[in-house]
């Protein structure tokens, strides 16, 4: 994955949408509904949705620090203490899964390729 796709897009293969952001967007918002529709912080509770959804690899580096770091997300306060548990959550989860799928070209594990919409915009941030 070059790092021209910066930040890189976030990737939700159980409902299989990828979600584009970058400063200024309104972001936090958006990722915070991100982890919280993918339902992140108990994930570890349904282990069969996890391995079909996510894969062995991702399975179990969640189950070792993501898990924690999504329980994180949802103890903490808002304000700073918040934003900083999630940013911390959403670095784990790009580095952890959506930079593998991203670098492989396909956005969920076990399923179609990249949409051509998709495809062409990853493309053109790979040629520069």
């Amino acid at each position: 994955m070059t790092d021209r796709l910066n930040p890189r897009p976030m990737v939700d293969p159980v409902h299989r949408f990828v979600l584009f952001t970058n400063a200024k967007c309104g972001g936090t918002t958006l990722k915070a509904w991100f982890f919280d529709n993918l339902g992140l912080a108990t994930l570890h509770r349904r282990p069969g949705q996890l391995l079909a959804s996510f894969g062995p690899r991702y399975a179990l580096s969640h189950m070792r620090r993501g898990r924690h770091l999504a329980a994180a997300v949802a103890r903490a306060p808002d304000g700073e203490a918040y934003n900083a548990a999630l940013r911390d959550c959403i670095t784990y989860y790009r580095h952890a899964f959506c930079a593998r799928l991203m670098a492989a070209n396909s956005p969920f594990p076990h399923g179609p390729p990249w949409p051509p919409m998709v495809k062409s915009v990853v493309t053109s941030f790979r040629k520069g």
